[in-house]
């Protein structure tokens, strides 16, 4: 019997929580909206305001998921000097809290780095290209079909096991 590709989600840390709150700058330049995050010290480009706070989102999700930051600026005052200096007086500051991550694609990508097999690989094995693989692997997205995660599992010899739980404290609204 091959092993189990388990998704489930993991115990919520406090920073996927969605309460936790980070300061974010947005302005607009040539139509062109930017982003700077400054507990991060990021930057962010997108052509439209609701995109770049989209990114914003998900640049702070992907920054926690690697490690705890901590949420220090409350206005840019409290930013390196660096930072402020990059960031117009016409910015809005807002609140932000991390864009919700899919576990499935996390799952998905654990299982595909331990496997070794390139996303092109997998996708000449499943007969499709290798945009399918590389968005079954985003965090972000939300609309994969079962047929293909079991395709998925097939080509690299393990088993879907689908749990249904109950959800994490702050984490009802997962997608949006």
């Amino acid at each position: 019997m091959p092993p189990a590709l388990v998704a489930r989600p993991e115990p919520p840390r406090p920073q996927d929580v969605g309460s936790a709150q980070y300061l974010a700058a947005f302005w607009c330049v040539n139509r062109q909206w930017q982003a700077c995050i400054p507990d991060l010290e990021a930057f962010r480009t997108a052509p439209t305001e609701s995109r770049i706070l989209e990114c914003a989102r998900e640049t702070l999700a992907l920054a926690l998921l690697e490690a705890p930051v901590p949420n220090l600026a409350r206005t840019l005052e409290d930013s390196p000097d660096l930072l402020r200096r990059n960031v117009p007086d016409t910015a809005q500051l807002v609140m932000i809290t991390p864009a919700p991550l899919n576990p499935l694609s996390l799952e998905l990508q654990r299982a595909v780095q331990a496997s070794s097999l390139s996303t092109e690989e997998l996708a000449r094995r499943l007969h499709t290209g290798h945009w399918v693989i590389t968005r079954m692997l985003d965090p972000f997205h939300w609309k994969h079909s079962l047929a293909t995660v079991r395709a998925l599992a097939d080509v690299l010899s393990l088993e879907v096991q689908v749990q249904l739980v109950p959800p994490c404290s702050g984490l009802a609204n997962r997608h949006g």
